[in-house]
C-alpha cells in the first residue's frame, strides 16, 4: 500500500473452523475498506468449482474418467470429443486459451451461449499430452457439467449447496445487479496506474455485468474472513502437524 500498488486489503486469520482475526485497511472502489469490503479473489474462485465437483462424485453422478461429451454432446468438436473430466480438472485438457474473446464477455452467461462457444473452441496439443495452466477455459467446461447433471445455474448451485452450507454469506460467484448497489466492492486497480484517459487492463472485471456473470474460474467476490474460512478445513486436512500446533 505504501508503495501504491493496492489502494487497500483485508487480512484475516482461522483455526480449527472459527474466524481468529481479522483486519482491513485502506479504500476501494472509493470507500474506506472494512471487513465487509468484498475483493475480487481471481483463481481462489476455482476452489468453489472443485468443491460442486467433488460433491457430485460422491454422489456417483460425476466420474474422473467420463468424458465432456458424455453429458456435452456438441462439446466434441476439433477433436475435443476424447477430453475427460480427469484432464479438465488437472488442466491436462489441451485448451487453454481457446476462442478470439475474452473468457467472460456475455456470451458465458447462459447455457446456450457457453455451448456455442465450446463448439468453436480448437485444440492446441492433444488432451493428457502435458500440463498448461486453463486460467478461465476448464472451469466454463466444468460449471456447464454441473447445470447438466443438477439442473440448477451454477451460480445457485454454488450457492445453496456449497457457500450457505459453509455460512459464507460474504462470498460471491456471481452476485446479481440488483443487489451490488447494496454491496461495497474493493475495484481491482491496475499497477502500474495506465495513463490519464487510459483503462487498466483489469478494468473490466470491474464492470456489474461481469461481476453478476460469476465467472467460475476467476470472479469470485469474497471478504478476507469468508475466504479464509473456506479454505481452512481444506488445509486442515491437508496439514499433518495441525494437530500438534
Amino acid at each position: 500500500m505504501t508503495e501504491g500498488r493496492v489502494e487497500g486489503c483485508q487480512v484475516a486469520i482461522a483455526r480449527n473452523g472459527r474466524l481468529a482475526g481479522r483486519a482491513s485497511f485502506g479504500s476501494g472502489g472509493g470507500k474506506p475498506v472494512t471487513d465487509d469490503t468484498l475483493f475480487c479473489c481471481f483463481s481462489c474462485t476455482k476452489a468453489t468449482g472443485a468443491v460442486a465437483a467433488w460433491q457430485l462424485m460422491e454422489e456417483g453422478k460425476l466420474s474422473l474418467d467420463q468424458k465432456v461429451v458424455d453429458f456435452i454432446p456438441d462439446f466434441g468438436t476439433h477433436g475435443k470429443d476424447v477430453v475427460t473430466i480427469r484432464q479438465l480438472v488437472t488442466f491436462t485438457a489441451g485448451f487453454p486459451n481457446p476462442g478470439d474473446g475474452p473468457l467472460f464477455g456475455p456470451a458465458f452467461g447462459s447455457s446456450a451461449g457457453r455451448r456455442a462457444e465450446f463448439v468453436k473452441w480448437e485444440l492446441a496439443w492433444e488432451p493428457g499430452s502435458k500440463w498448461e495452466y486453463h486460467a478461465l477455459s476448464a472451469h466454463w467446461v466444468l460449471m456447464e457439467i454441473v447445470e447438466v447433471i443438477t439442473g440448477l445455474d451454477f451460480r445457485d448451485y454454488l450457492r445453496t449447496k456449497v457457500l450457505d452450507p459453509m455460512g459464507l454469506s460474504s462470498f460471491w460467484v456471481g452476485v446479481p445487479e440488483a443487489l451490488q448497489p447494496d454491496l461495497h466492492f474493493a475495484d481491482i486497480v491496475t499497477w502500474p496506474a495506465p495513463k490519464d484517459g487510459e483503462q487498466g487492463m483489469m478494468s473490466g472485471w470491474n464492470s456489474p455485468e461481469v461481476r453478476a456473470l460469476g465467472v467460475p474460474a476467476g470472479g469470485g467476490q469474497v471478504s478476507a474472513s469468508d475466504l479464509c474460512l473456506f479454505c481452512e478445513p481444506c488445509t486442515s486436512l491437508l496439514c499433518p502437524v495441525r494437530t500438534s500446533l
